[in-house]
Parts: C-alpha cells; sequence; structure tokens
C-alpha cells in the first residue's frame, strides 16, 4: 500500500502516514517571527560573499536585528560592519543565524 502524503502550511509541516516531518523553512521563517517585530522597518544590508543571504530590520524598541543564511557546505567568516566599524562572525555551513542589538559595542 502506497504512503499517503498531506502537506500543511505547503513546505513547512508534511504528514506521511501517521509521521510528520518539518522542513528547514519552518525553522527560518521562525527567526523572523521570533526577533522580528510588528512595525519594524527594514533597513539597508548586504552580503559581500556569495554563499551569505542576509537581510536586516529595525524593530520599534530600537533594537536592529541581522539575519544571516550560510548556504555553503563551509564555515564562513565574515564581518558585520556597523557605522564604520567591524566585528567578526563565524557562519556555520547550512546555517541560519540573528543576530540582535540595541548598541554596538567594540572593545
Amino acid at each position: 500500500m502506497p504512503a499517503k502524503k498531506m502537506v500543511i502550511k505547503e513546505f513547512f509541516i508534511s504528514i506521511i502516514n501517521t509521521v510528520i516531518a518539518v522542513t528547514n523553512a519552518f525553522y527560518y521563517i521562525g527567526h523572523f517571527s521570533k526577533f522580528i517585530k510588528p512595525g519594524a522597518k527594514r533597513i539597508s544590508s548586504t552580503a559581500t560573499r556569495s554563499q551569505l543571504l542576509t537581510t536586516a530590520f529595525q524593530n520599534e524598541d530600537g533594537k536592529t536585528v541581522v539575519i544571516v543564511m550560510n548556504q555553503g557546505s563551509a564555515v564562513t567568516l565574515y564581518f558585520l560592519w556597523i557605522n564604520g566599524k567591524a566585528t567578526e562572525v563565524t557562519a556555520r555551513p547550512h546555517s541560519i543565524a540573528t543576530l540582535v542589538f540595541k548598541q554596538f559595542v567594540f572593545r
């Protein structure tokens, strides 16, 4: 008997027989919904590494949210630049990371 497949909320959850599978997209959306608050404004962000995707938002409470996804299969080092200053960040292979800060502090 072939397995019955039903997809709920397309691309996020699939049910095959009695097994529920949650896709990676489900977790990616979680980064956006948990840290980017209603009323946030999208701000400029640019990735200088081809395997990285990035977006950034300014929440109404003043916190900045930067989401970086590494599509590559290797560890990737990059710099997060703000107001002419930078800090080095490591992106693990096939990862998504959310950086949240109120005021960027350099030591």
